[in-house]
């Protein structure tokens, strides 16, 4: 620190023959706190330099350093805590040249079956999705089905089924086996496709009801034909 000689200046006015020495080193006080901050600048072991008394610390290169004093200049090795704050020219980052750099992570391989999956995925639209998961439903309430557009064709023991599972309402055309007029419009309108399949189904087991009833009633017919009825005579009504 430079001693101020202002006081001892007075005196000589006072007393000429007073000899004063300067005790400090040549050169101005702005030179040493430079030559530190060099110093400071070339170890390797300091990652930035900050000041205790701001709480702001900087890159080695940052030009707000030069108006740091000695006195308040630290080094750092690395990225500062909470209460440090960055210098907002500089704008140092978070680097610790200690620590080796991160690996890169490895990129997952998407098995054969992914790739398919996802190629699949780019050109499906919204209807082949629809589609897809009818059939599935279908298959598992023990209906046939077949995709075509916008359209499904259902066939089950009793019929086949018809409709557009876009539009709504939905309107559904029937075709019996033993009918050879075609397809006929049902008289009630659906609001989704699943309403449809939920009727398909109980449609399909209501008429095998019917079916299996009326080849009992015919087969107990055919058996109490060939048994044979007693002759009608007096002895009978005594």
């Amino acid at each position: 620190m430079a001693f101020n000689f202002g006081f001892l200046n007075k005196i000589k006015r006072i007393n000429p023959t007073i000899r004063i020495v300067n005790f400090s080193k040549p050169g101005s006080s702005k030179e040493e706190p430079n030559t530190h901050l060099e110093k400071m600048r070339k170890k390797e072991l300091y990652t930035f330099l900050g000041s205790n008394l701001t709480m702001v610390f900087h890159k080695k290169d940052c030009p707000l350093l030069d108006k740091t004093t000695k006195s308040t200049l630290i080094g750092l090795s690395s990225h500062p805590k909470t209460h440090w704050k960055p210098c907002s020219h500089c704008n140092p980052q978070i680097v610790n040249p200690k620590k080796k750099k991160a690996k890169k992570r490895k990129i997952r391989r998407l098995s054969l079956i992914d790739e398919q999956w996802a190629i699949i995925e780019k050109s499906i639209t919204k209807n082949d999705l629809l589609g897809a998961q009818l059939k599935k439903l279908c298959m598992e309430r023990g209906i046939f089905a077949e995709i075509s557009d916008k359209s499904i064709d259902m066939t089950t023991i009793s019929g086949e089924w018809h409709f557009n599972f876009i539009e709504r309402p939905i309107v559904v055309y029937h075709r019996n086996y033993h009918c050879v007029d075609g397809y006929h419009i049902q008289e009630r309108a659906f609001p989704t496709p699943i309403h449809v399949i939920a009727y398909v189904q109980k449609h399909d087991i209501r008429d095998m009801k019917r079916i299996h009833l009326g080849s009992m009633e015919h087969r107990l017919a055919k058996e109490l034909a060939k048994v044979p009825l007693p002759l009608h005579t007096d002895q009978y009504l005594m």
